[in-house]
């Protein structure tokens, strides 16, 4: 068998008035395309500024919570006076002003008996060590 290649067809030359008419329609969708493409982006970047002001509007609005927050803390809780603390023992006189706000009364401190921790005995089974860990404490 003989291959036989296929020739493309020939296409019809145009004459030159249509040669300058294709130039003129390419020329004329070329630049709608640009144009087009020029709206799509001014539209895109106004999206996005758009979208910048939210988020920045949406910051300056959960500052301005905050500010409230921190406004209304402040204004609802009045300054504390200093904290006086006053030692005293049984032998000390009640002699003092107790019209001043937060004081405190702390007896003075004692040093503490040391305790000595009770150690048990030994069992005197060797084998109540075993049993325990086998089968719990004995009751």
């Amino acid at each position: 068998m003989e291959e036989v290649k296929e020739e493309p067809k020939k296409r019809k030359e145009l004459s030159p008035e249509a040669l300058e008419k294709l130039k003129l329609a390419r020329d004329k969708a070329n630049a709608k395309r640009k144009e087009l493409a020029e709206q799509r982006a001014a539209e895109r970047e106004e999206l996005v500024q758009q979208k910048m002001e939210q988020v920045q509007k949406s910051k300056h609005d959960k500052l301005e919570k905050q500010a409230d927050k921190e406004a209304k803390k402040r204004v609802q809780h009045k300054p504390k006076k200093d904290t006086v603390v006053v030692e005293y023992s049984s032998s000390d006189s009640d002699d003092f002003n107790f019209e001043e706000a937060r004081v405190m009364f702390v007896k003075k401190d004692r040093p503490k008996p040391v305790v000595q921790p009770s150690v048990e005995p030994p069992s005197p089974d060797p084998l109540e060590g075993a049993y325990q860990h086998m089968f719990g404490p004995r009751f």
